[in-house]
């Protein structure tokens, strides 16, 4: 028999709380059993070779994964395919990009020296044979400027703290709506390393000509999808998790962010074949890395279907496996004590960070609507060896640590468990 799957509001059209409570003795929905998939991930072994699996298909099998690919939407396919073993319940959200490329080699040139750079995304390209002024360091932040003779800014230049140059989206220009409308790109802006800040900062002293140069272009719009899976509760009230499914452009995105979604895969099967008191459902982001089209396309939706409301704890794992000590940046007082909590209760061996920051970050910035509790969570710990790769080529399954992965799925399984007591 093929599977029913069923909308958010066919669903609770059933009955409400009362089927809902009914499903908890024989979880029969039309005559079937609802999925349950708890088998895949109910050891520590399995879950870790249930991480290096999929690790493996995604970043070593298929590779960087960027919003608006083919290569992307293998992976959608891919998550779609492992929250249906988990939920009755799976949505692909699709939504329009303009993805955005370069059609030249980024160039970075000081005097005769050329320096490893990468260029954002979202930019607009420079004149063709580039543009050439003098470094500037600027009032805030590790960046400079380039400017001409008459102090225009010709271009930004940022420094990866953490390695060689990376790319990062220029995408990013506010903080609920990140979308940049291609009619209006942003300036050029350049990544450097921080291996080659020496030779920034004599550039600037010297004030030695320096040059740019890349050429860019957006393609036509075309749509690319976001997963949505839902476990229905008894109630309406809903706990929502995010982590990213796009991958940078240059970097096959093992830590950033495939491990983090694997462990939302793995809290999924977890909570299969129950009926919790709150319902749990778990996104699968599409173009975080690119401007957070994804989330802000699915809180439209939310917003227009009148269930906003009903979400009132956010989670957006974003790098959960750089190393074993959870970040966690939270205004909300008794969840960031709950984390704490639940690392002495289980005796978990890490340090987790604890942050008045904000939760409502990157792709959970745009929930902010729905009032509920939010934090935004990333991890640190093997940072000589992991965050060189951040945004790199090097981003590959052999550098996350499954150790990592299990912190964070025993952390968020206990921390689900206790939100259904509230």
């Amino acid at each position: 028999m093929k599977k029913q799957y069923l909308s958010r509001n066919e669903f609770l059209k059933l009955g409400g709380s009362a089927i809902l409570l009914s499903l908890a003795g024989n979880y029969k929905l039309l005559g079937q059993s609802l999925p349950n998939s708890q088998h895949l991930v109910d050891t520590p072994l399995k879950r870790e070779a249930y991480l290096k699996r999929l690790l493996e298909t995604i970043c070593t099998d298929i590779g960087p994964h960027r919003f608006g690919t083919a290569e992307y939407e293998k992976v959608a396919l891919i998550y779609k395919k492992e929250f249906g073993l988990a939920s009755a319940q799976v949505v692909q959200d699709w939504v329009p990009f303009s993805m955005w490329e370069p059609t030249s080699r980024p160039v970075f040139r000081i005097g005769n020296t050329e320096l490893e750079t990468m260029p954002y995304k979202g930019i607009a390209g420079t004149p063709k044979g580039g543009s050439t002024g003098i470094l500037k360091k600027a009032e805030r932040g590790n960046s400079y400027k380039l400017v001409d003779s008459n102090d225009k800014v010709l271009a930004t230049v940022t420094v990866n703290s953490y390695g060689r140059a990376i790319s990062s989206s220029a995408y990013r220009n506010d903080r609920e709506i990140g979308y940049v409308d291609p009619a209006q790109p942003s300036d050029p802006i350049f990544n450097i390393g921080r291996q080659d800040v020496p030779a920034l900062e004599a550039a600037v002293q010297n004030r030695s000509p320096v040059m740019v140069n890349v050429q860019t272009r957006f393609l036509p719009p075309k749509p690319g999808s976001s997963i949505i899976a839902t476990i229905p509760g008894k109630s309406t009230e809903e706990i929502l998790f995010l982590a990213h499914a796009d991958s940078p452009y240059m970097s096959p995105g093992a830590n950033d962010n495939t491990a983090s979604v694997i462990v939302m895969l793995m809290l999924a099967h977890s909570f299969s074949g129950t009926v919790p008191n709150r319902t749990i459902t778990f996104m699968a982001t599409g173009g975080e890395e690119d401007g957070k089209v994804g989330a802000i396309h699915y809180a439209e939706k939310r917003n227009r279907e009148g269930t906003m409301k009903n979400i009132k704890f956010v989670v957006n794992f974003d790098s959960l496996t750089w190393g074993p000590n959870l970040q966690i940046y939270s205004r909300e007082n008794d969840i960031k004590d709950m984390i704490a909590s639940i690392h002495r209760d289980l005796n978990i061996k890490a340090e987790p960070k604890l942050f008045d920051g904000e939760g409502y970050n990157m792709d959970s910035a745009p929930f902010r609507g729905s009032g509920g509790k939010a934090m935004y969570v990333n991890s640190r710990g093997y940072d000589g060896i992991t965050l060189p790769a951040y945004h790199r080529p090097e981003d590959i399954p052999a550098i996350v640590g499954a150790d990592c992965a299990e912190i964070g799925f025993l952390v968020f399984r206990e921390y689900i468990n206790r939100l259904q007591k509230l």
